[in-house]
């Protein structure tokens, strides 16, 4: 029986993960890679120096039959493939170490807001709800605003265009989604509308919230 054709590039929820992660190739998958290849979004993006390459390759093949070169030993090839070898290896090694210390640094984010909103809720009788919804909804926005600043704008623009369900549209009003899209740090602006409503919270009067 043949496997279902699969989207390979989409992100998906691994069974017990909360972190979407794309979906892996295996050996059943052999024949939908090959039916795939020709539009494959790689390929699209390499197809141009390839073409330039391969056109490049058959013009010194036919000039190396039609004219009298010098010949060439294969030390060259070897060097140069050792040396490809070597950097390839270490710009691996570079970007695993950058992703890996990013998902870190993010997981430390989402950790932090989920336990200031946990400790906000714990005193929610003070707080009042709608300061502690209003806490919350800023705090939920503050690791998209982050996510969006770091990719860049045209990047942030795209995701909105695509995702306004679960962008800033459900998680802010209109005149603070105004002021976090007027700044040039939008995570800034939203640290700034938070300290500004945790200092409106009011003294309890026993004096254990202050």
């Amino acid at each position: 029986r043949a496997a279902p054709e699969r989207d390979h590039d989409a992100v998906t929820f691994r069974p017990g993960s909360n972190i979407p992660q794309p979906q892996r190739y295996t050996t059943r998958d052999w024949l939908q890679n090959i039916r795939s290849w020709p539009h494959s979004p790689l390929l699209r993006r390499i197809s141009a120096p390839v073409t330039f390459f391969t056109f490049w390759s058959f013009v010194v093949v036919c000039l190396s039959h039609l004219l009298a070169f010098p010949p060439l030993t294969l030390a060259m090839h070897s060097l140069v493939g050792t040396a490809l070898g070597l950097l390839l290896v270490f710009r691996t090694n570079t970007a695993n170490d950058r992703h890996w210390e990013g998902r870190k640094m993010w997981e430390k984010v989402v950790a932090t807001t989920r336990e200031i909103v946990a400790l906000c809720s714990a005193f929610h009788e003070q707080i009042g709800s709608d300061r502690l919804r209003r806490i919350a909804y800023l705090l939920s926005a503050f690791p998209i605003c982050l996510r969006d600043h770091v990719c860049g704008r045209h990047l942030a623009e795209y995701r909105i265009r695509r995702c306004r369900q679960i962008n800033l549209w459900r998680l802010l009003p209109p005149r603070d989604l105004a002021l976090v899209q007027a700044s040039s740090s939008p995570p800034s602006r939203v640290i700034q509308l938070l300290l500004a409503e945790t200092t409106r919270i009011p003294d309890s009067p026993d004096g254990f919230l202050s």
